[in-house]
């Protein structure tokens, strides 16, 4: 069973077709020295299993065992759950912001409620068209889901890009959400056209919109 959880932190590479890219690309980037939260990775099976309360107990004493050791690693048990489908953050698609993340999760039983929230995420109906767009089958997101330490933090942020635009959102506190008001809530895209890149910010309807030029790319 100790196959189903990968470790983000050590020298040794995750299987992106069982855990995802994202997990992968972290464990990667710790490798070469780059800071990234401590945690691991569930894989794609056992969520499954977890989530559809089908899980064997060796299973289930295997995740509590690594939270143990996380809590032991970080000092606090305080951690956030993020998703790593198989299918997120390759060459071909992104799913930015598609499956839920839940932050501030202070026990073992918190951490199994949301690995099921998170899992039925992965088929809501609203985020069905990108799937068909894309001719994939939703029914095979194969979602693993990574736990990690949770920083404090007075701000945090998330980016993604599509072919020409890069998109920001900034927040207070330790997770980026676009569920948050908009009074917490701050983010800006940076376009790109024809002949230049364009900054226009903010995005929330509840802000006035405005768009600077930041380069000419005549």
């Amino acid at each position: 069973m100790t196959t189903d959880i990968a470790w983000l932190n050590t020298p040794d590479p995750i299987d992106r077709t069982r855990f995802g890219a994202k997990a992968s690309n972290l464990q990667l980037a710790s490798s070469l020295g780059a800071t990234v939260a401590h945690g691991f990775c569930i894989s794609a099976s056992a969520v499954q299993l977890l989530a559809t309360s089908t899980a064997p107990t060796a299973l289930v004493d295997t995740l509590q065992d690594a939270y143990g050791a996380l809590i032991n690693m970080t000092g606090t048990p305080r951690v956030i759950l993020r998703s790593s489908s198989v299918l997120e953050d390759t060459r071909s698609h992104q799913f930015a912001g598609m499956f839920s993340s839940y932050h501030s999760l202070y026990s073992f039983d918190e951490i199994l409620q949301s690995i099921e929230l998170s899992f039925l995420s992965s088929r809501r109906t609203s985020i069905t068209p990108y799937f068909r767009r894309h001719r994939l089958d939703q029914r095979a997101t194969h979602l693993s889901l990574m736990v990690q330490e949770e920083k404090a933090c007075l701000h945090s942020a998330t980016i993604y890009a599509d072919d020409n635009k890069i998109y920001c959102e900034i927040t207070k506190g330790g997770v980026s959400n676009t569920s948050l008001p908009p009074n917490n809530l701050f983010s800006f895209c940076i376009r790109r056209s024809a002949t230049q890149w364009i900054l226009e910010t903010p995005q929330s309807p509840h802000q006035e919109h405005q768009t600077i030029t930041l380069v000419s790319l005549k």
